[in-house]
């Protein structure tokens, strides 16, 4: 069994973070991931920083904040694709990024990232990988659709 001295304090403030939207905390959400991601930075593995980075991300698109949404996941994808064996978390990243990219009238790039995502998910399966994400953020083609190029 894992002490609270255990967990990373970063780890701990995204749950904080979690808890203070289920309540609809905002402001704090914000706040709260903020400190989480700087805490990561400071110590944490970088994927860990990607994590939180993502989560901010998410807030800021959950908001409406695209300008800001698309500087988190762009950090994030940058961390994610700095370090082998994270393609599905670079993949989740980049289709928020895409929808974010959408969101801001920018089709092209977003198209562009939406068909890398897929590719790295493609390359996945082909390698024996199965996806199994419970908040469905990748929209898997369906097996009758062709792959992007």
């Amino acid at each position: 069994m894992n002490s609270y001295s255990e967990i990373p304090f970063w780890k701990v403030l995204l749950t904080a973070a979690e808890e203070a939207h289920k309540l609809g905390e905002y402001a704090r959400v914000e706040a709260l991931l903020k400190r989480a991601v700087l805490a990561a930075g400071e110590g944490a593995e970088p994927v860990d920083l990607a994590l939180a980075l993502v989560h901010l991300g998410d807030m800021y698109e959950h908001q409406g904040r695209h300008l800001e949404s698309e500087e988190a996941y762009r950090k994030a994808s940058e961390i994610y694709d700095s370090f082998p064996g994270n393609d599905l978390l670079l993949a989740m990243t980049l289709r928020n990024l895409a929808d974010v990219l959408c969101e801001l009238d920018r089709h092209e790039e977003g198209a562009e990232l939406r068909a890398r995502a897929l590719r790295l998910i493609f390359e996945a399966q082909q390698n024996g990988i199965q996806i199994a994400d419970g908040r469905a953020v990748l929209k898997l083609p369906r097996p009758s659709e062709s792959m992007p190029k």
